[in-house]
């Protein structure tokens, strides 16, 4: 997180960007936008998202379907045991932003850094005082205030164009070999005769490897308290690990999920272990497994301290990818050098 701090704190585009208020767009208003370098483009997109109308209905990325004819005749589980698994998830009302439990080795690390940022950062220099509960003061858009305050839109497409646009502006001039991508990559994980499949809004992409880094989900409407979009996000994480083609480093805090819902971000992290990725292949396993999300935010798009920190955040994600990367591939150099047995 401090190395990902001091490369922003001498970023001008971005550092232009945090510093600049840009009056929320109306059909009279001036569409122009200050020269910020990469945060042009940025600043653009983002006012585009602030100024969307809600949808009367969320899309679904995750589909349920029976398997081919060569996987029927394997099992005869029914397709609702998979259904059946999700009841594993353990989805609690979500803090904003959450600060993690003790002990949570997903959460340790980067998001401890920038909670420890926040403890010692002035109030009057940064903005925030206390502890990553506090770091956004802002809490998510009531569901009373969505139709009113936040209208609807036609398309999700103008969010995922605001949130590629910040996610890459952010790494583009330092991190060439990793980039968040809109394509919408799948992911499939079959149980019994049913086989599930998820398509993500976009993800990062380690270019040296192909590997699927994190994945991206968004929405055009606020999410509200029924869960619906944070059961989705979790059918795609386990997809996710469970796809033998993209599953993530079984490394703590590597399976994690940026979404945006209108105008607010949020950075997910799944936290299970190898009995939970047992249980969802169906062999045995021991104890009591479980997949539990970590979600962090919301971030308004709106509010510039917000996303000078999120920046810092999401940049030290692609950086530490980057150095995973860059350890296996040494330590791989390492043992194909080392000289055969006679």
């Amino acid at each position: 997180m401090r190395e990902a701090k001091q490369i922003l704190s001498t970023y001008d585009a971005f550092n232009k960007y945090c510093n600049t208020s840009t009056c929320r767009r109306t059909p009279l208003s001036d569409y122009t936008i200050p020269d910020l370098g990469t945060f042009s483009v940025v600043e653009d997109c983002q006012l585009e998202a602030l100024g969307l109308q809600e949808p009367d209905v969320q899309s679904t990325n995750v589909l349920l379907s029976p398997a081919p004819p060569a996987f029927r005749t394997r099992q005869k589980t029914k397709a609702k045991a998979l259904l059946q698994q999700m009841d594993t998830l353990q989805l609690g009302t979500p803090e904003t932003p959450s600060k993690p439990p003790k002990g949570n080795p997903q959460s340790q690390g980067l998001l401890d850094e920038l909670e420890e940022e926040c403890d010692s950062s002035e109030p009057e220099s940064t903005g925030f005082e206390g502890d990553l509960t506090e770091m956004s003061l802002y809490s998510p858009a009531p569901k009373e205030a969505h139709g009113v305050f936040f209208q609807r839109t036609d398309d999700e497409e103008i969010v995922n164009i605001a949130l590629q646009n910040f996610l890459n502006a952010l790494s583009v001039h330092f991190e060439g070999s990793l980039r968040w991508s809109p394509h919408r990559v799948r992911f499939t994980f079959e149980s019994g005769s049913a086989v599930f499949e998820a398509r993500t809004d976009g993800y990062l992409r380690d270019n040296r490897t192909s590997n699927v880094i994190g994945i991206v989900e968004v929405k055009a409407a606020l999410r509200t308290a029924d869960n619906a979009v944070r059961m989705q996000e979790s059918a795609e994480i386990i997809s996710w690990i469970t796809d033998p083609r993209h599953a993530p480093k079984a490394l703590p805090g590597r399976s994690f999920i940026v979404s945006q819902d209108r105008h607010e971000i949020y950075v997910s992290f799944a936290e299970y272990n190898i009995e939970y990725l047992k249980y969802l292949k169906g062999k045995r396993y021991s104890g009591d497994p479980f997949l539990t999300m970590h979600e962090y935010g919301p971030w308004h798009i709106g509010d510039k301290k917000h996303m000078s920190l999120l920046g810092r955040l999401i940049l030290a994600l692609v950086i530490r990818a980057r150095k995973d990367r860059d350890k296996h591939l040494t330590v791989s150099a390492l043992i194909n050098d080392l000289p055969e047995d006679d």
